[in-house]
C-alpha cells in the first residue's frame, strides 16, 4: 500500500498531537520483539525485572481464577472473532460474552490488566517503555495463549478475539479447537480511517482503557487488506478440509454492525463458499482504497 504516517494522520490534528504521533510512529517502526527480551535481560535492573515478572504472574493468576469459575461443558461453543485493530471486534465480543456467558480470551484485555497493574506499581509506574505495543505484546502474549489453552482444555464456552493475519496458523488453531468445541467464526471489517481514528482516540483519551498504548498507524493501514484476505483463506481451508462451521462477516464501516454474510459452510456447500468469497472481495475492494484524504479528527 505504501502509505506514510503523514497520509494517515487526521488533517485537523494540532501540531503538538501530530508531532507526538510522528515520534511514536518512529519509535514503533524501530521496535522489535527482541527489544523486550533485551530489556528484561540487559537493561532492566534486577528489581525491575522481578517486579515485571510479579505483575505478569498476578495478571495470569487473576484470569485463571476467573476462567475456573465458568462452567465446563461436554459440548462447549467457541466464537472466534477476527479483524484489524479498531474495527469493532471488542464490541461484538462483549455482546457475545453477555449472550453466551463464555470466557473472554483477548490479548488486549491482558495488556490492559498489565498496564493497570504497572501504573499502580511504585517501581514501574514511570516506565513508559512498558506501554509500547511491541513490548506489551512480547511480554503478555504467552499469558494470552496459556489462558486460551486452559479454557479450551477445561471445556469452557469461549469468545476469542484476535487479529487473524496468518491463515495457516489460524486454520491449524481452529482445527484443533474443533476437536472439543463447536466453532463459529466472525470477521469485523471497517474503513481504514475508522481504525486510525479509533487507535488515536485510544492513545490520547484518559477515560479509555487503552490510554497510552500506541499501535503503529502504518501497520494498521498496511495490514488492512491482508487481514481480510487471510480470513478468506482460512475459511476456504477449513471448509475444503471438511470442517463445518458458522461464518458471519460484519461491515462496520458506518460504526453500525451490518451482516453481509451469515451461513454455515462445509465441504458440500461450495455455492455458499462462492457467495462468501464474493462478499469478502467486495468488502476488500471497498475498504482497502477508502483513504483518499485524511479525515477530520474526532478529538
Amino acid at each position: 500500500m505504501g502509505l506514510t504516517i503523514e497520509q494517515l494522520l487526521p488533517k485537523s490534528l494540532n501540531e503538538e498531537l501530530k508531532n507526538t504521533l510522528l515520534d511514536l510512529e518512529l519509535r514503533a517502526a524501530s521496535a522489535s520483539d527482541a527489544d523486550a527480551v533485551d530489556f528484561m535481560e540487559n537493561i532492566a535492573s534486577r528489581n525491575e525485572a522481578a517486579a515485571i515478572r510479579e505483575v505478569l504472574g498476578n495478571v495470569e493468576a487473576a484470569y485463571v481464577r476467573l476462567i475456573s469459575e465458568h462452567e465446563s461443558r461436554a459440548s462447549p461453543d467457541a466464537y472466534i472473532i477476527t479483524g484489524v485493530p479498531g474495527s469493532g471486534k471488542s464490541v461484538l465480543a462483549h455482546d457475545l460474552v453477555e449472550k453466551t456467558g463464555g470466557v473472554y480470551i483477548c490479548g488486549d484485555e491482558i495488556k490492559k490488566s498489565f498496564i493497570r497493574e504497572i501504573r499502580n506499581h511504585p517501581l514501574l509506574a514511570q516506565n513508559s517503555r512498558l506501554t509500547d505495543a511491541v513490548f506489551l505484546h512480547r511480554l503478555t502474549s504467552p499469558i494470552n495463549w496459556c489462558l486460551y489453552d486452559y479454557a479450551i482444555w477445561h471445556r469452557k464456552d469461549a469468545v476469542v478475539e484476535m487479529i487473524g493475519s496468518d491463515s495457516k496458523l489460524d486454520a491449524q488453531m481452529i482445527f484443533a479447537l474443533a476437536k472439543t468445541h463447536k466453532v463459529s467464526l466472525f470477521h469485523v471489517a471497517t474503513r481504514i480511517e475508522n481504525s486510525i481514528e479509533n487507535a488515536i482516540s485510544r492513545y490520547f483519551d484518559p477515560a479509555n482503557a487503552d490510554y497510552g498504548r500506541y499501535i503503529s498507524l502504518v501497520d494498521i493501514a498496511e495490514n488492512h487488506s491482508k487481514i481480510i484476505k487471510a480470513f478468506n483463506e482460512t475459511v476456504w481451508t477449513l471448509a475444503l478440509n471438511g470442517l463445518d462451521c458458522q461464518v458471519t462477516v460484519f461491515d462496520n464501516s458506518e460504526r453500525t454492525m451490518v451482516s453481509i454474510f451469515d451461513a454455515k459452510i462445509a465441504r458440500n456447500s461450495l455455492p455458499d463458499l462462492s457467495d462468501f468469497t464474493r462478499a469478502v472481495r467486495q468488502m476488500d475492494d471497498r475498504f482497502k482504497d477508502s483513504r483518499t484524504e485524511a479525515p477530520d479528527c474526532p478529538l
